[in-house]
């Protein structure tokens, strides 16, 4: 009854989630109060195990991280395929007590998590980095990697200002046809 007031959907993992927002510091509690903070972000920090979760949460109240939901998500993800011997409490606080701001804070965590959580990947995207680099491709074109490398459809960003400068980027896409055969070497 209360689930449904509060719109929250009628699963268990919801209601332990809803459950522990009473355990929060106040600082945090308040920002999920204003809306400061998502209560999808503390969604998906609450599959984390329960050291690691206390320490995000510190830093959260603290103000020394941010989180969006999908990198929280991919954090969760990441800590799932983790085991204890690739990073530890006292590293973790490491990485957090670092001089970043706490957008970048949240970004090196995230970067140095997924490294260990999946080295394979993470390797396809610093080829796939180079890669770009190699090309001659004009800044305003972003490429973005299929997830996971699974697949090879690479998603292009541009924005154009004018007919010539369409046809600059058009001309700049033809050096792009090279990362398929990168994705294809992947593929075997």
């Amino acid at each position: 009854k209360y689930l449904k007031q509060l719109e929250i959907p009628n699963n268990q993992r919801w209601i332990d989630c809803y459950l522990e927002l009473r355990n929060l510091p106040g600082r945090v509690a308040r920002k999920l109060h204003r809306g400061t903070l998502s209560i999808q972000l503390f969604y998906q920090l609450h599959e984390l195990a329960e050291p690691v979760f206390q320490i995000i949460i510190r830093e959260l109240e603290a103000d020394r991280l941010h989180l969006t939901v999908q990198q929280a998500r991919r954090l969760a993800e990441a800590f799932r395929r983790i085991t204890p011997d690739q990073i530890d409490q006292a590293e973790l606080s490491g990485l957090l007590n670092c001089k970043k701001s706490p957008k970048k804070q949240g970004d090196n965590l995230l970067k140095i998590l997924e490294q260990r959580a999946f080295p394979e990947t993470m390797a396809y995207y610093e080829q796939f980095r180079k890669l770009l680099q190699q090309l001659e491709i004009n800044s305003k074109i972003s490429i973005m990697p299929p997830k996971n490398f699974e697949g090879n459809n690479l998603q292009f960003n541009f924005q154009a200002d004018s007919a010539e400068e369409l046809e600059e980027l058009t001309e700049s896409l033809k050096e792009c046809t090279t990362l398929f055969d990168f994705f294809t070497e992947l593929s075997r």
